[in-house]
């Protein structure tokens, strides 16, 4: 999924793909060779949302809300098509209003503070969902402009793709040829008003990142 934990691999990766390229344009022979070697081991991601924006459960799914911070555009309430499966118990969501009860310190990266984020100006301790949304996706856009679109530097290399509108099938894992098959298809419909077709692909490494509400679940 793209949400928090998603969104900071999908950073991760970029942070190590600007660095090796910085190196790369600091050397000269047998360096610049080592570190264009070093790019090249890089891995090539696909990252899987069933949502149409980055941002998992911390999306709210009521309509309306507008954003100060320059990721604002990635922060903005569900879709319609999302808010019908949050109705539906297939997405869950954090409801609008939410306040987090730990405080800030306890959740600032270490590369992207609160005081850049916020440009300096003076934030409550526990902070309300929307601003902690824009902050977890401004720190991913804030080392990549475009981690979320198409025109991504990184995706026009094919470092990593982001299948929004996508929901996972299955997941095996295949013994004979060591690699993880999933199956998957797009759930933004088709011209006929069915759903798209079933697309196999096959990875070295899987990651879940679901999230632990990945699943909705309602006592009984």
């Amino acid at each position: 999924g793209c949400g928090a934990s998603g969104m900071s691999f999908l950073h991760a990766l970029a942070t190590r793909h600007q660095r090796q390229q910085r190196m790369m344009a600091s050397m000269n022979g047998m360096g610049a060779s080592a570190a264009t070697e070093e790019l090249c081991k890089l891995p090539r991601v696909t990252c899987y949302e069933r949502s149409a924006h980055p941002g998992g459960i911390w999306v709210s799914s009521k309509e309306g809300e507008q954003g100060s911070a320059a990721s604002s555009s990635y922060c903005e309430s569900a879709s319609s098509n999302d808010k019908d499966e949050v109705e539906e118990g297939i997405l869950p969501r954090m409801y609008s209003s939410l306040w987090s009860i730990i405080p800030k310190e306890m959740t600032e990266f270490s590369d992207y503070t609160y005081s850049q984020h916020f440009g300096g100006k003076s934030v409550p301790v526990f902070l309300p969902r929307k601003d902690l949304l824009q902050y977890i996706t401004s720190r991913a856009t804030s080392v990549d402009p475009d981690i979320f679109n198409g025109t991504s530097e990184q995706q026009t290399q094919q470092l990593h793709q982001i299948k929004f509108r996508t929901e996972v099938l299955s997941v095996d894992y295949d013994a004979v040829i060591n690699q993880f098959i999933v199956k998957s298809r797009s759930i933004e419909g088709t011209s006929n008003g069915g759903a798209g077709e079933v697309d196999v692909a096959r990875y070295d490494y899987c990651i879940w990142a679901g999230g632990q509400h990945g699943k909705p679940r309602i006592p009984r």
